[in-house]
């Protein structure tokens, strides 16, 4: 942890940033807490003890490090190979809710309507619609509308029956 003293509020305060080094390269990021340098140890990366909100604040940077730390832990053993920008963006998008995939298909049938007319005709934005109602109709008769983007092999197998299309090509699609 480190403070970003190039940037004070009106209370004199600074925003600390974390820093993630990782084979050399680093990457950072605002933790949105915010201290005054006076209160600062950059040696250990913690506010003095005898700072207000002192405590709360140690306690919020150690569960981020924490976090970090079993979040690289995990990611190596997983990935074999990862980058600090690589923990930065898996850390920063924990917590956050993952689009459905009804979300994710009318996102796909808006990008495909602001194409129209300029890369694909009007049939093709049509059947993008179709299949999109199709797509839904069946998340609905399955149980499935809160469905989230990573499905199982036997989910696709039932949606490409149900949609009368090979189990590869929806793979394809879905996972790409």
């Amino acid at each position: 942890m480190r403070l970003d003293r190039s940037k004070t509020s009106e209370r004199n305060e600074c925003i600390i940033r974390c820093r993630i080094t990782c084979n050399g390269a680093s990457a950072s990021f605002s933790t949105g807490l915010h201290t005054s340098p006076v209160d600062w140890q950059s040696k250990i990366g913690r506010i003095k003890v005898a700072a207000n909100r002192a405590n709360a604040v140690n306690h919020q940077l150690s569960s981020i490090d924490k976090r970090l730390h079993a979040l690289y832990e995990l990611a190596l053993r997983e990935e074999n190979y990862i980058t600090a920008e690589y923990l930065k963006e898996q850390f920063l998008h924990q917590g956050k809710s993952t689009p459905t995939l009804i979300e994710l298909y009318q996102a796909v049938c808006e990008s495909k309507e602001e194409l129209q007319g300029k890369t694909i005709g009007k049939a093709t934005v049509r059947a993008f619609r179709d299949s999109r109602k199709s797509f839904v109709q069946f998340l609905k008769t399955s149980g499935k509308e809160d469905c989230l983007s990573a499905i199982s092999f036997s989910f696709a197998d039932c949606l490409a029956i149900s949609l009368s299309i090979s189990s590869e090509i929806l793979l394809s699609v879905t996972c790409a």
